[in-house]
């Protein structure tokens, strides 16, 4: 025969059997956690001038290490516990990068790219008022005419990058192309006077040029002269030529000579770079 506990008796149970579920919960529990370290401390950072967010990607690089940190933005409060060797390194690490940021500021850097070329043929007569220009080229190499192939104007916002490409005007089938980027520009101030960094630059060019000219015979009395022959595509060299600059710094109003690239003996390319700030 089948016995039967009365309903009341179970619901008498019920808070009972409850109350030790929640004992052996609360038993598990205390077994996962590691007992406390005894060389491990806890600290509060302050954060006074930076910005506590972030802080917060400084402090990822501490992932999968002993240091676990918290950050409470109300408090502008950073909160490190770990071994004590370990948090006062993660502190000063923190305490260096506490700064103000550096203020963007509203103006504007325009960048004149002038290619110059000592082949006359390519390029035009210097202006009057374009003398400046060339005179880093001379410094450098003095020999020879100088003759302008091209002018290229950027314009970029301080902090920002620049980037930009377009055609050279030389004729012939072929377009012929230049190239001008620069990864961040930022205007920093040095000894009272702003400069212009520019980070990243890469000046450059694909110039499609005509073969040599070859003096052909001229015919013999009373034959006909031959037609002239345009060139084809075929009788273009091609040229990529440029140069990834790196870091540059910039003074406002002053050419500096980039690069020289060669073409053939003889021939070469001048990238001239001047920076001006617009306020």
């Amino acid at each position: 025969m089948k016995a039967t506990v009365p309903a009341t008796t179970r619901s008498s149970r019920l808070p009972i059997l409850i109350a030790l579920l929640c004992l052996a919960a609360a038993g598990a529990a205390r077994a996962q956690v590691p007992p406390p370290d005894p060389q491990a401390e806890a600290r509060l950072v302050p954060i006074e001038q930076g910005d506590i967010k972030l802080m917060e990607q400084v402090l990822s690089v501490f992932r999968g290490s002993p240091i676990t940190y918290a950050l409470i933005e109300d408090l502008n409060v950073i909160v490190l516990y770990g071994p004590a060797s370990a948090v006062q390194s993660a502190e000063e690490i923190i305490r260096q990068l506490d700064r103000p940021a550096r203020p963007v500021s509203e103006a504007n850097v325009v960048f004149a790219v002038d290619i110059l070329t000592n082949v006359k043929e390519l390029g035009q007569p210097l202006a009057s008022n374009a003398t400046a220009v060339a005179e880093p080229v001379r410094k450098e190499f003095p020999d020879g005419d100088l003759f302008l192939m091209d002018r290229i104007l950027m314009r970029a916002r301080d902090g920002s990058a620049v980037e930009g490409s377009g055609f050279i005007p030389l004729g012939g089938d072929q377009p012929s192309t230049y190239q001008f980027k620069v990864d961040r520009v930022t205007i920093e101030s040095a000894a009272d006077k702003s400069v212009v960094r520019a980070d990243g630059m890469i000046v450059g060019a694909e110039l499609y040029l005509p073969e040599p000219k070859i003096d052909t015979p001229q015919p013999a009395e009373g034959q006909p002269v031959p037609p002239p022959v345009r060139a084809r595509r075929s009788d273009q060299n091609r040229y990529n030529v440029g140069l990834r600059v790196g870091n540059l710094t910039l003074r406002p109003g002053q050419p500096v000579l980039t690069s020289k690239q060669n073409l053939m003996p003889g021939q070469a390319l001048y990238f001239v770079v001047t920076a001006r700030i617009e306020e």
